[in-house]
Protein backbone atom coordinates (compact mmCIF):
# COMPACT_ATOMS: atom_id res chain seq x y z
CA UNK A 1 0.00 0.00 0.00
CA UNK A 2 2.58 2.42 0.49
CA UNK A 3 4.05 2.10 -2.61
CA UNK A 4 0.68 2.84 -4.08
CA UNK A 5 0.52 6.01 -1.75
CA UNK A 6 3.97 7.60 -2.95
CA UNK A 7 3.57 7.17 -6.21
CA UNK A 8 0.08 8.66 -6.08
CA UNK A 9 1.63 11.93 -4.50
CA UNK A 10 4.82 11.51 -7.29
CA UNK A 11 1.79 11.60 -9.64
CA UNK A 12 0.02 14.57 -8.43
CA UNK A 13 3.17 16.62 -7.03
CA UNK A 14 6.09 18.27 -9.18
CA UNK A 15 9.29 17.88 -8.96
CA UNK A 16 11.74 20.62 -7.09
CA UNK A 17 12.20 23.26 -9.22
CA UNK A 18 14.02 21.69 -12.58
CA UNK A 19 15.63 24.06 -15.53
CA UNK A 20 13.29 25.82 -18.06
CA UNK A 21 13.28 28.32 -20.37
CA UNK A 22 11.91 31.86 -19.45
CA UNK A 23 8.16 31.29 -18.35
CA UNK A 24 5.32 32.31 -20.79
CA UNK A 25 3.61 35.16 -18.58
CA UNK A 26 0.31 36.03 -20.04
CA UNK A 27 -0.02 40.29 -20.28
CA UNK A 28 -3.74 39.97 -18.61
CA UNK A 29 -2.48 38.59 -15.76
CA UNK A 30 -2.26 41.59 -12.73
CA UNK A 31 1.25 43.61 -12.79
CA UNK A 32 2.14 42.06 -9.41
CA UNK A 33 2.19 39.00 -10.33
CA UNK A 34 3.99 39.57 -13.93
CA UNK A 35 6.52 41.58 -11.87
CA UNK A 36 6.68 38.56 -9.27
CA UNK A 37 7.26 35.70 -12.07
CA UNK A 38 9.69 38.33 -13.39
CA UNK A 39 12.07 36.99 -10.48
CA UNK A 40 12.68 33.96 -12.05
CA UNK A 41 16.30 32.47 -12.20
CA UNK A 42 18.22 30.02 -13.88
CA UNK A 43 21.04 28.19 -12.86
CA UNK A 44 23.46 25.82 -14.30
CA UNK A 45 24.11 22.34 -14.35
CA UNK A 46 27.87 23.10 -12.85
CA UNK A 47 26.69 25.69 -10.31
CA UNK A 48 27.53 24.61 -6.50
CA UNK A 49 24.87 24.39 -3.72
CA UNK A 50 25.33 23.38 -0.23
CA UNK A 51 22.01 23.04 2.62
CA UNK A 52 21.00 21.81 4.74
CA UNK A 53 17.85 19.32 4.62
CA UNK A 54 14.88 18.24 7.55
CA UNK A 55 12.81 15.70 5.90
CA UNK A 56 9.83 15.04 8.02
CA UNK A 57 7.90 12.18 6.90
CA UNK A 58 4.80 12.35 9.17
CA UNK A 59 4.61 9.00 11.51
CA UNK A 60 7.68 7.48 9.80
CA UNK A 61 9.77 10.05 11.27
CA UNK A 62 12.19 12.75 10.26
CA UNK A 63 16.21 13.24 9.45
CA UNK A 64 18.35 16.13 8.87
CA UNK A 65 21.11 16.08 6.08
CA UNK A 66 23.61 18.29 4.50
CA UNK A 67 23.97 18.39 0.80
CA UNK A 68 27.44 19.53 -0.49
CA UNK A 69 26.95 19.09 -4.82
CA UNK A 70 30.64 19.72 -4.75
CA UNK A 71 31.46 16.76 -2.91
CA UNK A 72 32.11 13.33 -5.06
CA UNK A 73 29.24 11.22 -6.04
CA UNK A 74 28.20 8.91 -3.19
CA UNK A 75 29.85 11.49 -0.86
CA UNK A 76 27.15 14.23 -1.38
CA UNK A 77 24.58 13.94 1.87
CA UNK A 78 26.11 13.56 5.40
CA UNK A 79 23.36 12.64 8.03
CA UNK A 80 23.37 14.91 10.47
CA UNK A 81 20.69 13.24 12.63
CA UNK A 82 19.93 10.89 13.75
CA UNK A 83 23.55 9.87 14.32
CA UNK A 84 22.94 6.89 12.67
CA UNK A 85 20.86 5.00 10.17
CA UNK A 86 20.55 2.11 12.33
CA UNK A 87 18.37 4.70 14.56
CA UNK A 88 15.72 4.88 11.86
CA UNK A 89 12.93 3.67 11.42
CA UNK A 90 12.54 0.76 8.70
CA UNK A 91 10.55 2.79 5.91
CA UNK A 92 12.62 5.90 7.18
CA UNK A 93 15.99 4.24 6.71
CA UNK A 94 14.48 3.76 3.14
CA UNK A 95 14.02 7.01 2.38
CA UNK A 96 17.63 7.96 3.52
CA UNK A 97 19.26 5.14 1.42
CA UNK A 98 17.24 6.26 -1.65
CA UNK A 99 17.73 10.33 -1.29
CA UNK A 100 21.61 9.86 -0.12
CA UNK A 101 22.81 6.96 -2.91
CA UNK A 102 23.61 7.57 -6.25
CA UNK A 103 21.06 6.66 -9.25
CA UNK A 104 21.93 3.30 -11.02
CA UNK A 105 23.18 4.03 -14.33
CA UNK A 106 20.25 3.61 -17.22
CA UNK A 107 19.87 0.26 -18.87
CA UNK A 108 21.27 0.87 -22.44
CA UNK A 109 19.15 2.38 -25.06
CA UNK A 110 16.88 -0.08 -27.66
CA UNK A 111 18.00 0.57 -30.98
CA UNK A 112 17.56 4.19 -32.35
CA UNK A 113 16.86 5.62 -29.25
CA UNK A 114 18.54 7.80 -27.23
CA UNK A 115 20.18 6.83 -23.45
CA UNK A 116 19.10 8.41 -20.94
CA UNK A 117 21.29 10.59 -19.02
CA UNK A 118 22.00 9.63 -15.31
CA UNK A 119 23.08 12.55 -13.34
CA UNK A 120 24.48 10.21 -10.71
CA UNK A 121 21.98 12.67 -8.23
CA UNK A 122 19.15 10.90 -6.56
CA UNK A 123 17.74 14.13 -5.06
CA UNK A 124 16.76 17.08 -7.74
CA UNK A 125 19.61 19.32 -7.24
CA UNK A 126 22.22 19.95 -10.07
CA UNK A 127 21.87 18.26 -13.28
CA UNK A 128 19.37 20.38 -15.13
CA UNK A 129 20.40 23.43 -13.53
CA UNK A 130 17.96 25.57 -11.08
CA UNK A 131 18.80 23.93 -7.84
CA UNK A 132 16.91 25.25 -5.40
CA UNK A 133 15.75 28.43 -7.23
CA UNK A 134 12.19 29.27 -8.15
CA UNK A 135 12.54 28.73 -12.13
CA UNK A 136 10.38 29.26 -14.82
CA UNK A 137 8.86 25.21 -14.94
CA UNK A 138 7.60 25.95 -11.20
CA UNK A 139 6.33 29.29 -12.96
CA UNK A 140 4.59 26.72 -15.49
CA UNK A 141 2.27 25.15 -12.34
CA UNK A 142 0.39 28.65 -12.71
CA UNK A 143 -2.00 28.96 -15.36
CA UNK A 144 -6.03 29.84 -16.56
CA UNK A 145 -7.45 33.07 -15.11
CA UNK A 146 -6.12 34.83 -12.13
CA UNK A 147 -8.30 36.64 -9.51
CA UNK A 148 -7.43 38.10 -6.41
CA UNK A 149 -8.53 36.82 -3.02
CA UNK A 150 -7.11 39.19 -0.54
CA UNK A 151 -4.36 41.68 0.41
CA UNK A 152 -3.26 41.65 3.69
CA UNK A 153 0.31 41.90 5.85
CA UNK A 154 2.15 43.36 2.66
CA UNK A 155 1.04 40.58 0.66
CA UNK A 156 -1.61 39.24 -2.66
CA UNK A 157 -3.29 36.09 -2.61
CA UNK A 158 -4.83 34.87 -6.20
CA UNK A 159 -6.80 31.85 -7.28
CA UNK A 160 -5.42 30.28 -10.38
CA UNK A 161 -5.66 26.54 -12.45
CA UNK A 162 -3.24 24.43 -11.73
CA UNK A 163 -1.20 23.17 -14.70
CA UNK A 164 -0.21 19.66 -13.22
CA UNK A 165 1.39 18.32 -17.12
CA UNK A 166 4.36 19.50 -18.49
CA UNK A 167 3.84 18.20 -21.93
CA UNK A 168 0.80 18.53 -24.75
CA UNK A 169 0.27 14.62 -24.28
CA UNK A 170 0.64 14.24 -20.58
CA UNK A 171 -3.34 13.15 -19.62
CA UNK A 172 -3.18 11.99 -16.57
CA UNK A 173 -1.98 14.96 -15.28
CA UNK A 174 -4.46 16.46 -16.87
CA UNK A 175 -7.16 14.52 -15.88
CA UNK A 176 -5.48 14.85 -11.86
CA UNK A 177 -5.11 18.72 -12.25
CA UNK A 178 -8.90 19.03 -13.28
CA UNK A 179 -9.96 18.14 -9.90
CA UNK A 180 -7.47 21.11 -8.12
CA UNK A 181 -7.32 24.32 -7.15
CA UNK A 182 -4.46 26.98 -6.81
CA UNK A 183 -3.35 29.80 -4.57
CA UNK A 184 -0.37 32.11 -5.36
CA UNK A 185 1.18 34.12 -2.91
CA UNK A 186 3.02 37.45 -4.14
CA UNK A 187 5.13 39.61 -1.22
CA UNK A 188 4.44 43.11 -2.58
CA UNK A 189 7.82 44.89 -1.82
CA UNK A 190 10.49 43.93 -4.44
CA UNK A 191 7.87 41.27 -5.59
CA UNK A 192 8.29 37.75 -5.85
CA UNK A 193 6.20 34.29 -5.62
CA UNK A 194 6.43 33.82 -1.53
CA UNK A 195 4.23 30.33 -1.68
CA UNK A 196 2.32 28.54 -4.23
CA UNK A 197 -0.70 25.83 -2.69
CA UNK A 198 -2.43 23.43 -4.85
CA UNK A 199 -4.81 21.54 -3.45
CA UNK A 200 -7.84 19.36 -3.78
CA UNK A 201 -11.30 21.48 -2.96
CA UNK A 202 -13.37 17.98 -2.66
CA UNK A 203 -12.48 14.35 -2.44
CA UNK A 204 -12.32 12.99 -6.35
CA UNK A 205 -11.95 9.54 -7.85
CA UNK A 206 -8.57 9.79 -10.48
CA UNK A 207 -9.46 5.76 -10.94
CA UNK A 208 -12.33 3.61 -10.70
CA UNK A 209 -10.69 1.82 -7.85
CA UNK A 210 -9.43 4.76 -6.00
CA UNK A 211 -10.21 8.03 -4.24
CA UNK A 212 -8.26 10.78 -3.38
CA UNK A 213 -9.71 12.24 -0.05
CA UNK A 214 -7.08 15.05 0.60
CA UNK A 215 -4.52 16.40 -1.46
CA UNK A 216 -2.92 19.68 -0.66
CA UNK A 217 1.23 20.18 -2.30
CA UNK A 218 2.85 23.83 -0.88
CA UNK A 219 6.34 25.45 -2.07
CA UNK A 220 7.22 28.81 -0.13
CA UNK A 221 9.88 30.60 -1.34
CA UNK A 222 11.91 33.46 0.58
CA UNK A 223 14.75 35.86 -0.74
CA UNK A 224 18.41 34.94 0.92
CA UNK A 225 20.91 37.86 0.94
CA UNK A 226 24.08 37.08 -1.67
CA UNK A 227 21.83 34.84 -3.68
CA UNK A 228 20.64 35.87 -7.32
CA UNK A 229 16.99 34.90 -7.14
CA UNK A 230 14.04 33.53 -4.85
CA UNK A 231 14.64 29.98 -3.29
CA UNK A 232 12.40 27.57 -1.99
CA UNK A 233 12.40 27.06 1.89
CA UNK A 234 9.66 24.40 2.36
CA UNK A 235 8.07 22.05 0.19
CA UNK A 236 5.16 19.82 1.54
CA UNK A 237 2.64 17.28 0.39
CA UNK A 238 -0.02 16.12 2.06
CA UNK A 239 -2.17 13.18 0.73
CA UNK A 240 -5.02 10.55 1.68
CA UNK A 241 -6.31 7.95 -0.08
CA UNK A 242 -8.17 4.61 -0.53
CA UNK A 243 -7.07 2.15 -2.84
CA UNK A 244 -7.13 -1.54 -2.87
CA UNK A 245 -9.84 -1.49 -0.10
CA UNK A 246 -7.19 -0.03 2.36
CA UNK A 247 -7.22 3.84 3.41
CA UNK A 248 -3.96 5.36 3.93
CA UNK A 249 -2.15 8.70 4.28
CA UNK A 250 1.57 10.89 4.67
CA UNK A 251 2.76 14.09 4.83
CA UNK A 252 6.27 15.07 3.42
CA UNK A 253 7.79 17.91 4.54
CA UNK A 254 11.22 19.11 3.40
CA UNK A 255 12.58 22.10 4.70
CA UNK A 256 16.15 23.58 3.69
CA UNK A 257 17.91 26.02 5.66
CA UNK A 258 21.83 27.23 5.80
CA UNK A 259 21.80 27.48 1.91
CA UNK A 260 24.66 28.35 0.25
CA UNK A 261 25.81 28.97 -3.63
CA UNK A 262 28.63 29.14 -5.92
CA UNK A 263 27.64 30.00 -9.35
CA UNK A 264 29.92 28.13 -12.12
Amino acid sequence: MRSILIAASLALAPAIPAFADSPDIPGSWPPLVREALGAVHEGHEDDVWRFTLTANYGEMGEFTARFDSSRPEGEQWTLISPASPAAMSDDLREEWIDMSTPDEEEAPAEDGEEAEEDTGQSFGIGGEGSGLFFSADTADLISGELNELRRSGGRAVYSFAPNMSDDEEDSDADDFGRYLSGELTVAQSDPFVERIRIFAPASFKPHPAARIHEFEMEMEFARVDGLPGPIVREFSTRIDLSALFQRQSQDIRFTFSDVEYEAR
